[in-house]
């Protein structure tokens, strides 16, 4: 539907970016509907979140699952493939952060931060770390409605039209003319099978493995000339 705008000249927007939550599009697409478009598979283990990098700890309170990979050549181990998905989740935190004008080598460590930093740290890694799905084998399932109201709550976020909606539908014709379908989150709570997310914070402490394997990721993330 079309989108409605607000004719309140007191409303003030605050944290309304572009995308409006972390991990939703890059480069105009959608995020979710690309990992929709992937293939899953769950990694079994109860140690298996240590390799998720800086990840880990939002990891560690469900079985997750990675993207199995186009037979292009050999295939890349389970902790290659979690390398890359946490690689690909610290890069929506930092461009998100970035988006909301903070500052992201202050926040290097979100565990350690407020509830806001958290709310952006966990959804992103929602995002690229799917809940393994024991209903529909190898389909992706979406963070859930609540973990985006999290999100919300947590920063505040207040944007003057409906664009902070967790779930919607919306029709998007791309510049080559086709039309992309849209859609927001999954309309559960967690923790649910239906979507990813867990009903509790992950507990403060990170296991030094998970902070040393973020601190290799965070090395490589950005050009040297930018961290200086």
């Amino acid at each position: 539907r079309a989108a409605s705008y607000t004719r309140d000249a007191v409303c003030v927007a605050k944290n309304c970016i572009n995308p409006v939550f972390p991990a939703l599009s890059q480069f105009g697409h959608s995020i979710l509907s690309a990992n929709e478009n992937r293939t899953w598979r769950c990694v079994p283990g109860y140690t298996a979140w240590r390799s998720a990098g800086f990840c880990s700890q939002v990891v560690s309170h469900y079985e997750f699952a990675v993207p199995e990979q186009e037979a292009t050549g050999a295939r890349p181990t389970v902790e290659r493939l979690m390398w890359e998905q946490s690689r690909q989740a610290m890069r929506a935190y930092v461009a998100h952060l970035t988006g909301m004008g903070r500052d992201f080598w202050a926040h290097t460590e979100p565990w350690k931060e407020d509830d806001c930093i958290q709310a952006v740290w966990r959804m992103a890694c929602y995002t690229y770390f799917p809940r393994c799905n024991k209903l529909s084998s190898g389909r992706y399932l979406r963070p859930c409605e609540s973990t985006c109201r999290n999100y919300l709550k947590a920063c505040q976020v207040t944007c003057c039209d409906e664009g902070a909606q967790c779930v919607f539908t919306h029709r998007r014709e791309l510049r080559n003319g086709d039309v992309e379908l849209e859609e927001g989150y999954a309309p559960h709570s967690g923790p649910s099978p239906f979507c990813t997310g867990v009903g509790r914070r992950p507990a403060a402490a990170v296991p030094s493995l998970a902070v040393a394997a973020a601190a290799v990721l965070l090395a490589h993330l950005l050009p040297r000339a930018e961290r200086a």
